[in-house]
């Protein structure tokens, strides 16, 4: 029989020499790694708008500066995470060599969890370690004394680093939430002392109750900390209880809460912008600790989007983005307004950038970042004063016979390309040969020479007879009307409400005009010509200066038909956002019938703050009215604990929740890369 070997690491090397190369190489390894994690927080902490969300930043109004900190935080990172590798191998190997009396499962699940915290919450591990070195270095430099007060605790410790670094990222995720609990407590009895709103009629008794409780409440949060469940006000009310015991995350139903509107639309185009930047900051540490229930707002104009984090991977993060309506109504503009007024006077441009301290402290919202983002902006005004000027009112035929020549011979163009024209040339017996020798003046050749295609002089002249017999199909008896008839008429062609005795002339009934674009596509192509008319000739009064005939002119009337979509709200215009068009434009008439007002989405460049939320304000808040429907059958719509509440951020949270819960008409789920 075959002797067993005892295969032993001394046999390779004296205990001692292994044990001090251990140590040497723990020692160089936390080392490194306490710099290089000091190094990134102190950096980290100069592109907050706040220290430790309390003291301003001077430096946040230097956008070169912050750059530069962000890069070099983003190569930062991926060293910390090399050492930190280094350092949980060499702790693990060491801990091998001397199990003393540990299971080995037990260490190699510590290792495997080390290295998910390495690799998942770089900023988590490195106070983690940072915290353990520290222990370490305790231990080395002050040995206590053999009788211990305590023998049973200290014979809990552990006494291997990797096993005290997995101890410390267990008490310090209990420690964080539990300090985030107490904000999310202390927010809700401040405001609602301070915001007369909140104020009920027996709100001095119940703050008087929870200060006498207060040791109460904290052993209440602590317990809520360590079973990691929410705390809840009841009724809204700065009277908190445990959460009934459920599932923490809920996997997002996105049928139920996907809408197909306006508003969808808009969240929609803007998303991959979001995307790419958001993988940024969190690669950058520009959003903190990101973990699984971290929440983020995005404020731009009147876009809310809040960003709930469902995973965070090695190389990835999966977000749930939920887009809040842009309806201002009362709840939601006022905690709209409070979320801009928390972004300027952070970002050093509200009323309080000269205060060195936090106003908005307790407040559920802290003000991290901003970034670039091309999005839709949107902007209405009436046009009080335009659409009644005389001058541009007389113009619009004349600009409207401009706009229509390069606009047929655009979609002329297009059946030619698709071997679908037939002969251009209108019969000589047509009916329409008496308008032939009609304003001709109004037609350069120069016009025709600037096209991309060349035509015939037999195409030319037929292609005036159709543009005339248009003209007066819709502008007949146009100079007869007062101004504001001739506005009316405009306003109803440019919203495609044809007269019906336009419609029943017998330019659009031609079997010849037919024959050549079809009845329908004729007016089409009309209404877009007369739309982009009235566009150009508003932009011509408002700015100036721009060219009117030649290359110029065609050169804006075709970016306007490929870059703009000038029309009427409605299925065509999300389509538009869809195709992410440069400019939207469109006019719908005021309350009164008589103003007109305008409607414009530009697709542009656009800064989007960033902040985080207080996790436990919104999942208390959730869970509060979870408690309330589903327990104490409370769906009452006007119902205190749903109302607005700017400091919690109650309307747009409660917005945000899972349907049937919340009623956010945009929800995406989307994955980012790190």
């Amino acid at each position: 029989m075959g002797k067993v070997v005892d295969f032993n690491i001394s046999s390779l090397s004296s205990h001692g020499n292994i044990s001090s190369w251990v140590d040497s190489a723990v020692l160089v390894a936390s080392s490194l790694s306490c710099g290089v994690g000091a190094l990134y927080y102190i950096m980290l902490g100069c592109t907050y708008p706040f220290f430790f969300g309390i003291v301003r930043n001077k430096c946040i109004g230097q956008t070169r500066v912050i750059d530069g900190l962000r890069r070099t935080l983003s190569v930062l990172v991926w060293i910390e995470k090399i050492t930190l590798v280094l350092l949980v191998s060499i702790l693990y190997l060491s801990s091998f060599h001397d199990l003393g009396g540990r299971s080995a499962v037990t260490l190699v699940l510590v290792f495997y969890r080390s290295l998910l915290l390495t690799f998942r919450r770089t900023q988590k591990a490195m106070k983690v370690f940072i915290l353990a070195a520290v222990w370490q270095f305790l231990l080395l430099t002050y040995t206590p004394p053999s009788a211990a007060p305590f023998p049973i605790f200290s014979a809990l410790l552990p006494d291997s680093m990797l096993l005290r670094a997995y101890l410390i990222a267990i008490v310090v995720d209990i420690i964080e939430e539990t300090f985030q609990k107490l904000k999310f407590v202390l927010i809700a009895i401040v405001s609602a002392w301070r915001i007369p709103s909140q104020r009920r009629p027996n709100i001095k008794l119940l703050i008087g109750m929870e200060v006498a409780m207060f040791p109460f409440v904290v052993a209440l949060v602590t317990i809520s900390s360590i079973l990691a469940v929410p705390i809840l006000p009841v009724f809204g009310l700065p009277l908190f209880l445990l959460s009934p015991i459920r599932p923490k995350r809920i996997w997002p139903s996105l049928a139920k809460a996907q809408s197909e509107g306006e508003e969808s639309a808009y969240y929609k185009a803007m998303l991959p912008g979001l995307r790419h930047k958001l993988g940024t900051l969190i690669n950058s540490g520009g959003l903190g600790d990101v973990r699984e229930g971290s929440f983020f707002l995005c404020r731009y104009d009147r876009f809310l989007v809040i960003f709930e984090v469902m995973e965070v991977g090695f190389a990835h993060a999966l977000l749930l983005a939920k887009g809040m309506e842009l309806a201002e109504t009362s709840c939601h503009t006022l905690e709209a307004t409070d979320v801009d007024n928390v972004f300027l006077d952070g970002f050093g441009r509200g009323t309080t950038r000269n205060r060195m301290v936090n106003s908005h402290w307790l407040h559920c919202l802290q003000p991290l970042s901003s970034m670039t983002v091309p999005c839709y902006s949107l902007s209405s005004m009436q046009l009080v004063g335009v659409m009644d000027d005389p001058d541009l009112l007389a113009s619009i035929p004349r600009t409207f016979l401009k706009c229509l020549v390069p606009v047929l011979c655009s979609q002329a163009e297009r059946d030619s390309q698709q071997e679908t024209a037939g002969d251009w040339v209108v019969k000589g017996e047509s009916k329409y040969g008496k308008f032939s020798s009609l304003g001709d003046e109004l037609f350069p050749d120069e016009i025709f020479a600037s096209l991309s295609f060349s035509l015939s002089t037999d195409q030319r002249a037929n292609i005036r007879v159709v543009v005339l017999s248009i003209f007066h199909a819709i502008f007949d008896g146009y100079d007869d009307l007062d101004d504001r008839g001739k506005k009316g008429r405009i306003v109803d062609v440019f919203g495609a409400v044809i007269q019906p005795s336009v419609l029943a002339t017998d330019l659009f009934q031609c079997k010849d005009i037919q024959g050549r674009f079809g009845g329908r596509l004729l007016l089409s192509l009309s209404v877009s010509a007369l739309r982009i008319a009235l566009k150009l000739s508003i932009d011509d009064l408002l700015i100036g200066g721009v060219a009117e005939d030649g290359d110029g002119w065609l050169d804006r009337v075709e970016k306007a038909q490929k870059n703009m979509f000038i029309g009427s709200e409605g299925t065509s215009w999300v389509d538009a956002i869809e195709r992410k068009k440069e400019v939207l434009f469109a006019l719908r008439r005021g309350v009164d019938g008589d103003s007109i007002n305008a409607k414009t989405a530009t697709w542009t460049d656009n800064e989007v703050m960033v902040g985080s939320l207080l996790g436990s304000a919104v999942e208390g808040q959730w869970a509060s009215l979870l408690f309330e429907l589903v327990y104490l059958t409370n769906d009452d719509e006007e119902r205190y604990s749903i109302q607005s509440h700017p400091p919690l951020l109650r309307n747009l949270t409660v917005q945000a929740a899972e349907p049937p819960l919340g009623y956010a008409p945009f929800s995406a789920l989307f994955s980012t890369s790190l």
